[in-house]
This record gives C-alpha cells, structure tokens and sequence, in this order.
C-alpha cells in the first residue's frame, strides 16, 4: 500500500458499499453492450445467458438500495372481436 493512500478504516463501509455499487453498475452496461452485440451477431444463446447475468445484477444492486422490484407481469391481451364501449358492430 501507498504511504499517501489511506487505509480503510471501520467508519469507511458505507464508502466501500458504495463503491462496489458503482463498480456493478459499469459491469452491467458493459454486459448490456456485450448482450446486444452477441443478439446483432445472431448469438442467441450467449445473449440470453448475459441477459439472465444482467437481471440478477440488478437485482442484487436494487437490494442494496433497499429498492424492492416487482415482478413484471405480461399485459392482459385485449379480447377480440370486442371494441371498447362494449357495443357489437
């Protein structure tokens, strides 16, 4: 180690926490242009295993900011034949 760096100290987790978060974060935009590059090459595999990679990043990361996602769920698909107003043509 430096003279000049200082060492961690107990009072410096929060900075180290932080840091690591950011450090995350560069790794999952990286991972990102990695997946689309793959999906542009029609590497269809090895995008979704970095797309699977990139979610349980984000995950992991919205934990640590105490945010909690909610699974997204597929919109109900509009019934057919039916137009809004309920009236039949």
């Amino acid at each position: 180690m430096k003279a000049d760096t200082p060492a961690p100290t107990p009072s410096d987790p929060a900075r180290i926490a932080h840091q690591v978060v950011e450090i995350v974060e560069k790794l999952v935009i990286e991972l990102e242009e990695e997946m689309f590059q793959a999906a542009e090459e029609l590497r269809f595999e090895r995008a979704a295993e970095l797309r699977d990679a990139i979610k349980e990043l984000r995950r992991e990361l919205d934990e640590r900011r105490g945010l909690a996602r909610e699974p997204r769920t597929a919109p109900t698909p509009a019934r057919r034949g039916r137009r809004s107003g309920g009236r039949r043509r």
